[in-house]
């Protein structure tokens, strides 16, 4: 996360203004739409101020936790080709490279540097993201890789299943590095009264590099289960989700957990939407205690979703026993 200066912070701001522009119903601006191709440009940006005490995680003062550019490109029939920069940091930097192929109508074949798809969290569009960061589970699992999926979407009634299969690189880079492959496995299956039920699963094969106490969490257990449901209905959101690494380390136990519930006054696409939130994320490091993070919130929809500022509070207590405070007043702006 980046800690701007007081022109960067106030420039990023002004951001804001752009969002009265009309944009179509995905947040992008299309330059171009013929039979054969479609072509968005799309912008994300998300900046804030955050109050920390001193046992808290975050740093204390402005942020801008987002940054993005983006374009799209949709031959018709064929498939499409995503490409995602991102500049929080200060420099910008390749966040997504991918190209889809759609072989039918229910199966498509992706490559690039993409999500890996084990946490249901994880792949929630950022744009959709309900608190300022995503959840303690999400930082456990595999993220962007290089690596091939394949994957599977029907419809049977009024229940969608999705099957997504893939093979990563498991240290995230597009230039590989050492051997060995990250298997990726995701089935979801959504029901027509809002449900959704998530299973994801990560596997991590033929590496013989040494993993070292600092390397991250999926890479110091080779196997990962995620499970969620998800019930998004009308007004009503709750999310539940844990983690679970098949190995003698835990022993059965849960390394993670999350759970998240909202409840909009007012409908998105009509004027102003008041969302509150609460959430609970639990880590259990099996060794040395556990973590602990509660969150509260409100979000304001503005502009058909495009505009959400936001205020938020996070309790937290990490494995020595030390609690924190922390309150988050951010903007996220979606072009």
């Amino acid at each position: 996360m980046f800690r701007p200066s007081y022109a960067s912070f106030l420039g990023l701001w002004i951001l804001v203004a752009a969002t009265v522009f009309p944009a179509h119903q995905a947040y992008a601006y299309r330059v171009l739409d013929d039979e054969e191709l479609r072509l968005d440009i799309g912008a994300l940006a998300e900046t804030g101020w955050a109050l920390v005490t001193d046992d808290h995680p975050r740093d204390n003062g402005p942020y801008i936790s987002m940054a993005r550019l983006n374009l799209r490109a949709d031959y018709k029939g064929l498939g499409r080709v995503f490409l995602q920069y991102e500049a929080a940091s200060g420099a910008a930097q390749l966040l997504d490279l991918l190209t889809v192929l759609n072989l039918t109508s229910f199966w498509q074949l992706r490559a690039g540097y993409f999500k890996v798809p084990t946490s249901e969290d994880y792949v929630i569009r950022s744009a959709q993201k309900r608190f300022p960061t995503r959840s303690l589970l999400a930082g456990l699992v595999p993220r962007r890789a290089a690596g091939v999926e394949s994957s599977f979407e029907h419809q049977f009634g009024d229940v969608t299943g999705s099957l997504q299969l893939g093979v990563f690189s498991p240290f995230g880079r597009i230039v590989e590095v050492g051997g060995g492959q990250l298997l990726s496995a995701r089935a979801r299956v959504a029901l027509a009264l809002g449900l959704a039920i998530h299973v994801g699963y990560a596997d991590r094969v033929g590496e013989s590099r040494p993993v070292e106490p600092t390397d991250p969490f999926f890479l110091r257990h080779d196997r990962l289960i995620d499970l969620a449901a998800v019930f998004e209905s009308g007004p009503y959101y709750l999310h539940a989700e844990v983690l679970i690494p098949p190995d003698r380390a835990y022993n059965g136990q849960p390394a993670a957990t999350f759970v998240a519930a909202a409840y909009r006054f007012g409908e998105i696409d009509q004027g102003l939407t008041i969302e509150p939130v609460v959430g609970h994320d639990w880590v259990n490091l099996v060794v040395g205690g556990s973590q602990h993070r509660v969150r509260s919130g409100l979000n304001l929809y503005v502009l058909d979703h495009r505009l959400v500022p936001a205020l938020h509070y996070e309790w937290t207590r990490d494995p020595a026993g030390a609690i924190g405070h922390a309150v988050l007043a951010q903007v996220r702006m979606t072009l």
